[in-house]
């Protein structure tokens, strides 16, 4: 019976490759047997088992057993390499017990170890070649064994050494597929590299650090600032909660403004001749009293 699809397979790129695989071969209709012979036939070593393990997705098989079973269902390359790649990066991150770091593009890698984990991410990305498969692919003797990338010299710097210039424009150029063009790039990089492991940096790496420096001294100035300012707002906000809300009342007027009443002076009233008079009752005296009446 061939592997079902699972939900649990999209969060594993093991799984996903695996039964990528398995599809084809059932689309193939062939069994183990017959693609192991149709892989001899194509001058492909492979045997049953090999090719049974591959599409059970215990472990990440090798690119050259996801390429060969490829090409014997007839299946494409490209999809086959780039699930192949996804699985390889998912196993390394699971095993490795220390945190992922992030690959550095040559333009700027300024330490050894930036070097070499690049070198270490250029062979998982292009099939994790054997030592044995690189070496093989870099001979310049092939009667004598003469290779431009020894197995020992280039698993001790796989391993953390710090490789030497022609052994890294070797690597990149047989293992990454580097065009000539980008390896000044390399060779730069390893120039920078160099000078850190020995203590000296070139004018560019400096200035460079001493810019980096300052741009971070004004970040955390900048940082400072806001976080002052954002406790003198809190600060304010909070007093103005406190106090009361205050009536506002119009303004008063200015006395400019509104002129104050004129009094008539006591002699003004006469001025325009003697009052009128005014009838009394009573004996013609005014506030004069009356007899009073007997009861």
């Amino acid at each position: 019976m061939g592997r079902t699809h699972s939900a649990l397979a999209q969060h594993n790129p093991i799984e996903t490759l695996a039964q990528w695989l398995e599809s084809l071969r059932q689309r193939s209709g062939m069994c183990w047997r017959q693609m192991a012979q149709t892989a001899v036939e194509m001058g492909l070593s492979l045997s049953e088992s090999t090719l049974y393990r591959a599409a059970q997705g215990k472990t990440v098989p090798k690119w050259k057993t996801v390429q060969a079973f490829t090409q014997v269902c007839g299946g494409d390359e490209r999809e086959a390499k780039r699930l192949w790649g996804r699985a390889d990066r998912y196993a390394a991150s699971r095993t490795d017990g220390a945190p992922r770091v992030v690959v550095v593009p040559p333009q700027f890698i300024t330490e050894p170890w930036q070097l070499i984990h690049a070198m270490n991410h250029m062979r998982r990305e292009n099939g994790n070649p054997t030592l044995r498969e690189l070496e093989e692919k870099a001979y310049v003797d092939v009667k004598n064994k003469v290779s431009l990338l020894p197995k020992s010299t280039v698993g001790a710097v796989l391993q953390g050494r710090m490789p030497a210039k022609d052994l890294l424009l070797n690597f990149v150029r047989h293992c990454g597929n580097v065009p000539e063009i980008q390896l000044q790039d390399w060779e730069d990089a390893w120039e920078r590299a160099n000078a850190y492991r020995k203590g000296e940096l070139r004018p560019a790496a400096a200035q460079a650090q001493q810019e980096l420096a300052r741009v971070e001294e004004e970040l955390k100035r900048t940082r400072e600032q806001l976080e002052q300012a954002a406790t003198e707002l809190a600060r304010t906000a909070r007093a103005a909660r406190r106090e009361p809300t205050a009536v506002l009342r119009p303004p008063r007027r200015s006395a400019e403004l509104v002129p104050a009443p004129v009094r008539p002076k006591k002699n003004a009233l006469y001025a325009a001749g003697p009052p009128p008079q005014v009838k009394m009752r009573g004996n013609g005296r005014r506030g004069a009293r009356r007899p009073l009446r007997p009861r």
